[in-house]
């Protein structure tokens, strides 16, 4: 049974294997609802909440209908296509989502219509591509779910697709499918959102609703709230203490109390390494990254931290070539050649554009005496890096070991003329860089003149000490900022961006205790006030002491 793999190294995470779609499983059912017509993308794109025109047809996004209210009428997949606009929707939500989009078809040329599919797969990991290499276009989906890129496929007999690599990619375990979508946010409909469900309450709202895009309908509602203090209860998930007894079954619509008052309402739980995780509902002043809890559930006393969602989010294949590439290099510096070569091959095949794993192969092959095999590969390197040194210097070695030598000597020379110019690129960045700092030091001069002269009309204007306190810091000047800062608090002791910087200036102080108790302080005032953004900050630099 194939499970989730995690490397030493942070983020690097290969989720392989397939999960069928439909009654039983933790993803329920997906259906695909094609709309066609020569208006269809103007139409989808005043009725979905995502930006289509942003979408280029590389994969599919989350995107939602809602109603006046901002309340969620459906969700699903949206995948844009030259030919179609294609969604795939829960089963449970495939006739409401056709009813709606075909009852606001007015005066354009659209159809919506239900397409009967064959089983559906979700594919995930390195076993996804080879799937798609087999699986015609009509019969898949590009995705990023679960934390992992792959694809939905609705295999048609004989399609080939059930044999690929020597056998169809082994299934994942019901139980990690179900921690991976709660830890990634992926709603259930009538677990986690309704259509009495506001989307501001919903994980939708950091993945399916876009804010730069033009009207659709309940944008107004949304950007209302979400401009605001935001929804007054929201997904978040708390990690949960060692030690946690409590049985989670049963918990779903739990209410968790701090001191007898509501605080959150579970939505749903997961076990991931060894934690206890709970997908929570959480009031506005709870919802701070980092911050620890204690709070009463279902009769037990519990402590946890709590987390952003999504926790978990797909690393880019950049990301993954690049820690690959370093696992790469552990292995070799251990002798174990083979498999700093199969690491490699397994980067390229993740990012084909990665320089350095094509740099780090061609040495390897090269010292294997494939001489070959190293030219092709600092051939390649050329193509995705113009100009670099290394792969010129490389094939100058190779081309002299194989006895061409006019062509090694011509690599020699290109390998002198790519070295020059790059001396030249870093002279000219360095002098841009030069400049750009005194851009910036003659700006911050100008600011601190003119928050002094508003200072000389109103000693007391909290938000000149404020943005005073805030230049000192960034220049140093930690004593001076903290004798502004402070007396913008006595001004006003809601500041929380005052807290912020107040902090900061103690941390240039080398006074980490009052920074400690100032970033504290300023927490409980900025989630009191909904201002999250400020209490996060404070937060992450709390979980440095």
């Amino acid at each position: 049974m194939a499970v989730a793999t995690l490397s030493p190294f942070d983020g690097l995470r290969f989720i392989g294997g397939r999960i069928r779609l439909g009654e039983g499983s933790p993803l329920g059912g997906w259906s695909l609802l094609v709309v066609d017509g020569v208006d269809r993308e103007r139409f989808v794109q005043s009725q979905i909440t995502a930006d289509l025109p942003a979408l280029d047809g590389s994969g599919a996004v989350v995107s939602a209908l809602l109603d006046r209210s901002g309340l969620v009428q459906s969700y699903f997949l949206v995948h844009r296509k030259e030919e179609a606009v294609w969604l795939l929707v829960p089963d449970e939500l495939v006739e409401v989502t056709r009813t709606r989009l075909s009852e606001r078809i007015i005066g354009d040329q659209v159809t919506v219509r239900a397409e009967i599919l064959p089983p559906r797969y979700l594919v995930l990991g390195p076993a996804a591509e080879a799937v798609a290499k087999v699986v015609p276009e009509h019969e898949r989906v590009p995705v990023d779910l679960l934390a992992e890129r792959g694809w939905v496929v609705w295999p048609s007999s004989g399609s080939g697709s059930m044999e690929v690599g020597g056998g169809w990619p082994d299934e994942l375990e019901p139980e990690l499918v179900e921690s991976l979508r709660v830890l990634t946010g992926l709603p259930r409909w009538g677990v986690e959102l309704g259509e009495r469900t506001l989307v501001n309450q919903t994980t939708l709202i950091e993945s399916a609703v876009s804010f730069t895009k033009g009207c659709f309908l309940g944008q107004e509602t949304v950007a209302k709230v979400a401009s605001g203090r935001g929804a007054l209860e929201a997904p978040m998930l708390i990690e949960v203490e060692d030690g946690c007894d409590a049985d989670p079954g049963g918990l779903a619509d739990a209410v968790l109390t701090i001191n007898g008052a509501r605080c959150g309402r579970v939505l749903a739980w997961a076990r991931w390494q060894g934690r206890l995780m709970l997908q929570a509902a959480l009031r506005r002043e709870h919802r701070v990254e980092g911050r620890t809890m204690s709070f009463e559930l279902d009769g037990a006393l519990l402590s946890g931290t709590v987390r952003q969602l999504p926790l978990l989010r797909p690393a880019l294949p950049q990301v993954k070539a690049g820690e690959l590439h370093e696992r790469a290099s552990a292995e070799y510096a251990r002798n174990r050649e083979d498999e700093a070569v199969r690491l490699l091959e397994l980067a390229l095949e993740l990012d084909p554009g990665h320089a350095d794993c094509h740099e780090s192969l061609g040495v390897i092959l090269g010292r294997r005496g494939d001489l070959e095999g190293a030219v092709e590969l600092m051939h390649r390197l050329l193509e995705v890096a113009p100009g670099s040194v290394m792969a010129h210097t490389n094939l100058s070695l190779y081309l002299s070991q194989m006895g061409h030598i006019a062509e090694a000597e011509q690599e020699r020379a290109e390998a002198a003329r790519a070295a020059a110019l790059k001396r030249q690129q870093a002279a000219a960045t360095a002098e841009a860089e030069e400049q750009e700092h005194r851009r910036q030091r003659a700006e911050l001069e100008r600011r601190e003149q003119m928050l002094t002269k508003v200072l000389e009309l109103d000693g007391d204007d909290p938000m000149a000490r404020l943005g005073l306190g805030e230049l000192c810091v960034m220049s140093g000047r930690f004593d001076e900022a903290r004798q502004h800062l402070e007396r913008a608090l006595q001004q006003d002791m809601g500041y929380s961006a005052a807290f912020l910087a107040l902090g900061k200036a103690f941390e240039g102080l080398n006074d980490r205790d009052s920074a400690r108790l100032v970033y504290t302080r300023g927490v409980e005032v900025a989630a009191r006030k909904g201002d999250l953004r400020v209490a996060g900050q404070m937060q992450e630099r709390l979980a440095t002491f």
